[in-house]
């Protein structure tokens, strides 16, 4: 078995091992969100209190992936984002892994119903110290079994309901819903916030920022590999090694700057599994630039004899390769060559192999000719 298998079965056994064992953690630690019920202390909001408040009904009928949905979009902004909604088995993993957090009331029927996602904590703890809104947010869940999440934000309120009939929804059932957001938005009018763009964007930032070193690592993969190929498969197994070590460093940079927050765990396993393919391909890129830059080696010149060709065709790509008689162990014994070469060669015919010695030690090749 190479180093190159080895690093990838290490690697694989390690993600298999971390994602097992943040599902127990999550298992263990926190039972699910219990969704509310009518009855109780939970009555129908009165539609008289939305009077004033403008909306529209969106319906979105059944995509390939995507069951059919509805959403009321309501022209009533709140001075922050937040967001409550039925917490997802993401959400408890992310607690239990101590990367997400999330705003406690002490209020268990409340806390046991409802995740609370605002990149504001204490914007969101004021607005829920008044026991009438945490029964009203309660009472909207409970009246509608499938609504999924009641977004607040500054520009407008949304109720995302799925899976949904097209026009299930009358006018005072929606009105219902739309009944709790003037005692939410009453409570934190007056609250001193100021707005961070940071704190709203960063797990997007983030993604954006992990998806924009997908370009760094394939335009080093491409000048690494076309301008000082190596004749050596041996250079792939520090280079993985060095992508797994720029993949741990990036993951554990967006942990710290995702912690803490209600919905870090989405962006955090986004920029992770991106960041995998980005330092992947980063640390062969930048391992062969390396060797050929720091290369001081004279060029020397190797006449082999050719012992077979053979193509590899891609979804996109035809690629040429003649095989080759090595002159030392260890070596790649094929090349890339156009495909007028290959159509004129065949084996046992003769071929001048120029080459250097890379400045970490793998041999580059520089040409080939008669």
């Amino acid at each position: 078995m190479d180093l190159t298998t080895i690093i990838i079965f290490t690697t694989i056994s390690i993600l298999i091992a971390a994602i097992t064992l943040g599902i127990t953690m999550a298992r263990r630690t926190e039972a699910p969100k219990r969704r509310p019920v009518p009855g109780g202390d939970l009555h129908p909001l009165n539609p008289a209190a939305a009077e004033g408040i403008t909306y529209k009904n969106k319906y979105r009928p059944k995509a390939k992936n995507t069951p059919p949905s509805l959403t009321i979009e309501a022209d009533f902004g709140f001075p922050a984002p937040i967001i409550f909604k039925v917490e997802s088995k993401m959400e408890r993993f992310g607690k239990a892994i101590g990367l997400a957090n999330e705003v406690q009331t002490g209020d268990q029927a409340f806390d046991e119903a409802v995740y609370v996602d605002s990149p504001y904590p204490d914007y969101a703890a004021a607005m829920l110290a008044d026991s009438d809104n945490r029964r009203a947010i309660r009472s909207c869940f409970a009246a509608q079994p499938q609504l999924a999440r009641i977004e607040c934000l500054p520009e407008q309120t949304k109720f995302f309901i799925s899976p949904a009939a097209k026009g299930q929804l009358t006018p005072e059932e929606a009105k219902a819903l739309l009944a709790a957001l003037p005692g939410l938005r009453q409570t934190v009018s007056r609250l001193q916030l100021t707005r961070s763009a940071f704190r709203e964007k960063i797990g997007r930032w983030v993604i954006i920022a992990t998806a924009g070193l997908s370009l760094v690592g394939f335009a080093a993969l491409a000048v690494g590999l076309s301008v000082w190929p190596s004749l050596d498969d041996a250079i792939f197994g520090p280079a993985l090694l060095a992508g797994l070590a720029g993949t741990a460093i990036w993951s554990l940079l967006a942990w710290l700057v995702l912690r803490g927050r209600s919905g870090a765990l989405l962006p955090f396993i986004v920029a992770f599994a991106i960041g995998i393919c980005d330092f992947t391909t980063l640390g062969i890129g930048a391992t062969h630039i390396a060797n050929g830059v720091l290369a001081t080696a004279p060029v020397q010149s190797h006449p082999v004899t050719i012992t077979g060709k053979h193509i590899s065709r891609g979804k996109n790509s035809t690629t040429y390769y003649l095989e080759f008689s090595p002159w030392r162990d260890g070596m790649d014994t094929r090349i890339s060559v156009a495909s007028s070469w290959y159509d004129a060669r065949n084996a046992g015919d003769s071929l001048i192999i120029d080459s250097r010695m890379g400045g970490l030690g793998y041999e580059i090749l520089i040409d080939y000719r008669e």
